[in-house]
């Protein structure tokens, strides 16, 4: 008898478990050791995932005998039963249970009872339902004590859970499970005598369900989620798979499917480095590469903000393109996002979660920095991590340029760092320049791939219609059947489980090398992480309008069979080829996006790729017949002269290099060497790299730009314009009429670029000149980017002054820079949420903010939003992008970012403070998960709607009272002379409500002196004509009165009444008024999140700082059925580990994770084994003692059996550990905190000790 599947058969009942087996008994002994386990069930009749329809005896190939039990000849046959039948088990138990006046059977009423009975015992958290796997864990506790051991409850709990579910929504109700006692009831009691007995129970238990069959692993922690139970309607499977392996890097490489003569050749891999993301090259041509080394290192990326990354540099020696010498520049990282080599012995880069940008120096010439010095402040945001700024590029410019952030930098030669507005680039990885200076954008959140390629950044975002080729979007990845993709069924493609539209593209590379085929120069490249394929486009400018397209029609440049292949970012070396950073690993997306209960998740899982981590290549593009230029780089030792000579050379790193280290060394002693390439050369990139050099200088000259500006070579027209903005600038304005004679170029690309270089320096009549170019033009670039700078924000009032004042603007003006550099991918640029690519019209990737009254509502709800992130659907929709938290940012720019929402796209709310963002932020203190809508709308005050039968009333001007009610902001009511004291406004409900908040808006100014109160008493009255005392008063010092009675003041109407005149002459105006209802008070816990619906990490990160009763705990103890397995005193015999010194062993942390992944550290001495002996018996539990002649084994009912060693046919150890993964899945955090109390508590002070296993063995940690 041995341990092994069963071949060849196909099983039609209900699955559960692992794989078939041969024998009977030992079908039964790994039930015992899968007992508790969360059994999931897809449906009753017998279905679950992949499940046929038949009902079939055990081995699969007979039907089951009704109400007849198998003889023990049968045991292990075709018609074998499972060893616990329902027919043996459960009758004794329910009439045991049920029988309430002792007469050895149930009536209808006593078997209705016994169901009620049974489900008080099931749903400790009194939550109304119960999941199938919280079914599972609870109804051992139905069945006898320890002599029983959990085989009964595995085999039993499915059967009864899949009877009893009668809507299969997979969630059983009280309803249900009497419903179907009932039916079972009238259906046993076949001879009417209104009773049944045990011989009737168990009869009809036999018949009741499906028999119960192994195969499959457990379900996920908490069962599936109604996002995976969609997937698998829609096709997902989710079935056991043999995960994905690793592989060398020269079997990575055969593994490639390239275009043809083209090969790739590594140049680093592991341990050199280890998780690579970007790569730059130093004068010296030194790499220096970023390296996130606690990115995602488990499922839940635990740790992933520990500073362990760094930022490695590797050189080159003898120029044979091998990197001999690896050193760590910098050390102790978290998360570079950068790196931008300065010069011989510093680098500038930044980290996660960081607000500054530093320069890291090498003082000593060891080749590791020992100094870190402020380079620039304020380029970061905080939260999650894919939604910040990286990649850094000196442009062609001398600008600075990043993701994300609406604006660059320059250094100058005091040291000082300027910054200036450009367009939301939209960029998320990564960015590249183009030899014409272009930086170019991918955008990776909004499933776009590259945005903002028609003109350089900093004259504004645009994008046209059909800029790119049909299907652009859409990548031809091969066919590797693992559909392992955040969005789900949506974005596979089948057959063959490939990618079937951009998701996470990053790290670009328009090539401008000269060691690959020239055909190449000036494509731009940019990985795709998740369909595993570098995609080349072309951009092909016509008319003056740019597309894209696909190099490769239906195909990729790159693709390859190694589902570990990652390539996040590239660039052009020094050496004239590629290099490619594959980060070489198993989860690509961060951990908000393989979320507890995501598609994701469960397709990591089944591949298991969270084990592929700390790995990562960097490979050079390499095509027969062309050689590497094996130059070696050595810039920082050569002369200004001979850098200017690098000008020329066909390499674009070459050029970029030598421009910038003579910039940064302000050499004007190369100045007339510059003027004369920048005026004779033959070389139009020489030219171009001249005349910035000199711009970098400040040795630029009018005479040289004019002369480009009348260039026969349009790109040199194009330079010439925006040459003439650093002269214009620094106040040299003589170049404007030869830009605006650009207007009139025959070439659509010259026009277009004179009418932005004019509306950038806004020149006067530069509106005049582009309106009258765009009407007369005939070229489509021409007419469609001209209109469209006049619309841009700069070219209106977007906050108009008499609704805010100067210091609300700001904060608007802040926020809508923060909405174009980050909100924008997802909410859209209307607010009406970003269109969700390839799929149906009108789906969109976040819900809309424009009109939305939760937007619009309290400010709270999208304060608490911003800071904690949400999850679960919003307004009946679920949304496909998850809306992270953003807490880590400070109070001014959550106000900012809510503060534009709340007032842009058509909305009209008051301005949210700092101060009210810090007050929302110290009453979540201590929160680690996100909201969800029902939670947050039920935690604050609500919005009472005015309806018309409202009485509005004022003192003066009463027939305009009613527009500052339900008015815009714009149309209000106005008391038509100078405030004095008794002056009043009144709002009469139709009946009291409990008001919680109060909300006036005045006119801020802008025609005239504010209009707020100067001086005002609130009242409140309970029957709309006794005024009661006043609950608010004092001195209005803004637009904004607020009002929040300590306590909800019961009231039919409220009034305001002046009390001080405006020395000004002010008049009072009252825009708008909300009324809030006080928030009602959700039963203790009723809206926590459990466990199950959130992440690991959200859990573990939540427990050192949250406590709970340690007396809930232990009756949770109980309740969970804890105590089955662990004791929690030395002197009781040892079930399963002990617990009563476990604070001593684990720090809370640690001990959350044992509880909420048992089967990750299984403690020493503690594997279940399962051991068949010869004569056909099966005893499993842990190993006490053995030696060469016997062992011993005791079960979970702390029972020892000593089994001789010739005894044994075979044995097994189970990778699964006993204790359940979802045992925790229904608690609350506050109630999973009382449980950690508990535990913690048992042994008093924790100093650290070493505990001993069953055999006695020491087990440290």
């Amino acid at each position: 008898m041995k341990l092994r599947p069963e071949r060849g058969r196909r099983p039609e009942s209900v699955w559960v478990g692992i794989a078939p087996v041969r024998s009977r008994a030992i079908r039964g002994a790994l039930a015992l050791g899968l007992s508790c386990m969360a059994v999931v069930l897809a449906a009753a009749g017998g279905r679950a995932l992949g499940q046929g329809q038949g009902r079939r005896g055990p081995a699969g190939d007979g039907p089951v005998a009704k109400g007849k039990p198998a003889s023990k000849k049968a045991a292990g046959g075709p018609n074998a039963r499972p060893p616990f039948a329902p027919g043996e088990v459960l009758p004794p138990v329910m009439i045991g249970r049920g029988d309430k006046d002792g007469d050895g059977a149930l009536s209808r009423g006593e078997f209705l009872a016994l169901a009620d009975d049974w489900y008080d015992r099931l749903d400790v958290a009194k939550a109304g339902t119960l999941s199938s796997d919280v079914f599972a864990t609870r109804f051992e506790g139905l069945l006898p004590g320890p002599g029983q051991g959990f085989g009964p409850s595995a085999f039993l709990a499915p059967g009864v859970f899949s009877a009893a579910d009668v809507d299969k929504d997979g969630a059983l109700t009280r309803d249900e499970l009497r419903q179907t006692f009932g039916a079972w009831f009238d259906r046993w009691d076949r001879g009417r005598a209104g009773k049944l007995d045990a011989q009737a129970l168990a009869a009809g238990l036999a018949t009741a369900w499906p028999v119960v069959r192994f195969r499959g692993p457990p379900p996920a922690q908490g069962g599936p989620s109604d996002r995976i139970r969609s997937e698998i309607a829609k096709g997902a499977d989710l079935s056991p798979k043999a995960p994905v392996k690793p592989v060398s890097a020269r079997e990575e490489a055969g593994r490639f499917l390239m275009q043809p003569g083209y090969r790739m050749e590594l140049v680093l891999g592991e341990p050199d480095v280890q998780e690579p993301v970007a790569i730059a090259f130093d004068g010296n041509g030194r790499m220096y590469v970023a390296e996130m080394r606690s990115y995602m290192q488990d499922i839940d990326g635990k740790d992933e903000k520990a500073p362990i990354s760094r930022v490695s540099r590797h050189e080159d020696l003898d120029g044979d393109g091998v990197y001999e010498r690896h050193t760590v520049f910098i050390d102790g990282l978290v998360l570079p996002r950068f790196v931008l080599p300065w010069d011989r012995d510093s680098v500038v880069s930044m980290e996660t979660d960081a607000d500054d940008v530093f320069r890291y120096i090498d003082t000593d010439g060891d080749g590791k920095s020992d100094r870190k010095e402020l380079f620039f402040k304020g380029a970061g945001r905080r939260g999650n991590l894919e939604h910040q700024q990286s990649g850094m590029v000196w442009g062609l410019d001398n600008w600075i340029y990043t993701t994300y952030n609406a604006f660059r930098i320059r250094w100058t030669p005091g040291g000082k760092v300027l910054r200036e507005p450009t367009g939301a680039n939209g960029g998320q990885w990564g960015l590249t320049m183009s030899d014409d200076g272009q930086m170019m954008w991918v955008d990776a959140g909004g499933e776009v791939g590259p945005t903002n390629f028609q003109v350089p950044i900093h004259y504004g975002s645009f994008s046209l219609p059909d800029e790119v080729e049909e299907d652009f979007r859409v990548p031809y990845g091969e066919p590797l059947g693992l559909a392992d993709f955040q969005g789900g069924m949506g974005r596979v493609r089948q057959p063959g489980g490939s990618l079937n539209h951009f998701t996470a593209v990053a790290g670009e590379d328009v090539f401008r090398g000269h060691r690959l085929p020239a055909e190449l120069v000036g494509d731009w490249f940019f990985g795709e992480p998740v369909a595993r394929i570098v995609r080349r486009a072309r951009r092909v400018v016509t008319d003056g309008v740019a597309k894209l397209h696909n190099a490769h029609p239906k195909s990729e440049f790159i693709r390859s069979t190694d589902p570990l292949f990652r390539p996040v970012n590239m660039a052009t070396a020094p050496d004239g080829t590629m290099y490619i950073v594959d980060m070489y690993r198993g989860i690509i997306q961060e951990g908000a996006w393989v979320d507890e209960g995501s598609y994701l998740r469960e397709k990591v899982k089944q591949y298991g790729m969270d084990r592929i981590t700390r790995r990562g290549r960097i490979w050079r593009l390499r095509y027969d017949g062309m050689e590497p230029d094996r130059t070696r780089p050595r810039m920082f030792d050569e002369s200004p002269a001979e850098l200017v000579r690098h000008l020329e050379h066909p390499n674009g790193w070459w050029r970029d290099t030598a421009q910038r280290l003579l910039v940064l060394r302000q050499e004007r002693s190369v100045v007339p060497a510059l003027r004369e390439m920048a005026g004779n050369s033959g070389n139009r990139l020489a030219r171009v790299h001249a005349l910035w050099t000199l711009e970098g200088l400040g040795a630029l000259d009018a005479g040289l730009v004019r002369a480009a500006i009348a260039s026969d070579d349009p790109r040199m027209r194009i330079q010439g314009a925006r040459l003439s903005e650093s002269l214009h600038k620094a106040g040299d304005k003589s170049l404007a009429s030869n830009v605006r004679a650009l207007a009139a170029d025959p070439d659509p690309s010259v026009a277009v670029q004179a009418l932005l270089t004019l509306h950038h320096l806004k020149v006067p009549e530069a509106a005049a000149v582009i309106r009258s170019t765009s009407q007369k033009s005939q070229s489509r670039g021409v007419r469609e980017i001209g209109p469209r700078l006049l619309q841009q924000p700069g070219n209106r009032d977007e906050f108009a002054g008499f609704r805010f004042t100067a210091d609300q603007r700001r904060l608007l003006e802040r926020g809508s820079a923060i909405y174009k550099e980050l909100c924008i991918s997802c909410h859209g640029p209307d607010g009406r949420g970003a269109p969700l690519a390839g799929a149906p019209e009108g789906t969109t990737m976040a819900p809309p903010l424009a009109g939305s009254p939760r937007v619009l509502g309290h400010r709270d709800y999208p304060v608490n939003v911003v800071l904690s992130g949400l999850i679960g659907p919003v307004g009946g929709k679920t949304y496909p992008s998850l809306m992270a938290p953003m807490g880590t940012n400070d109070d001014e720019w959550i106000a900012s970012a809510v503060s534009y929402v709340r007032n842009a796209f058509g909305n009209s709310a008051s301005v949210v403070t700092p101060a009210e963002v810090a007050q929302a932020r110290a009453a979540s203190k201590g929160r680690s998960f996100p909201w969800t809508p029902a939670e947050l709308e039920a935690s604050l005050p609500g919005a009472l709607r005015y309806r018309p039968d409202w009485k509005v009333s004022a003192s003066q001007n009463a027939e305009f009272a009613h527009f500052g009610i339900n008015g815009t902001g714009f149309i209000g009511w106005d008391s038509g002379e100078p405030q004095k004291p008794g002056m009043w406004y009144a709002v009469e409900m139709p009946r009291p409500a409990a008001l919680g908040e109060i909300v006036i808006e005045s006119r801020a100014g802008g025609f005239g002196p504010a209009t707020h109160p100067r001086g005002y008493r609130v009242e409140a009255s309970a029957d709309g004509k006794t005024w009661g005392p006043a609950i608010a008063e004092g001195r209005g010092d803004g637009p904004t009165l607020r009002v929040a009675p300590a306590k909800p003041v019961a009231a039919k109407a409220v009034r305001v009444t002046l009390t001080e005149p405006a020395a000004d002459g002010a008049p009072w105006t009252v825009q708008k008024v909300r009324l809030y209802e006080a928030a009602k008070a959700p039963a203790p816990g009723s809206l926590e999140p459990r466990i199950g619906t959130l992440a690991m990490a959200e859990v573990l990160d939540a427990m050192p700082r949250t406590h709970g009763d340690p007396r809930r705990g232990e009756r949770l103890f109980t309740e969970l059925s804890c105590v089955t397995c662990h004791t929690v005193r030395r002197d009781e015999p040892a079930k399963g580990p002990s617990l009563a010194e476990v604070s001593k062993t684990y720090k809370r942390r640690e001990l959350a994770e044992q509880v909420l992944s048992p089967s990750k550290n299984i403690a020493k001495g503690y594997a279940t084994q399962v051991f068949a002996l010869n004569d056909g018996t099966v005893f499993e539990g842990f190993v006490v003692r053995e030696t060469p002649e016997a062992l011993t084994v005791r079960n979970v009912s702390a029972q020892e059996k000593t089994i001789p060693a010739g005894d044994v046919e075979d044995r097994k150890t189970l990778a699964k550990s006993v204790m359940p993964e979802g045992l925790v899945a229904n608690l609350t955090v506050k109630d999973f905190a009382s449980l950690l109390d508990y535990l913690e508590g048992l042994a008093g002070p924790r100093d650290r000790a070493d505990v001993r296993g069953p055999g006695g063995e020491e087990r440290g940690k």
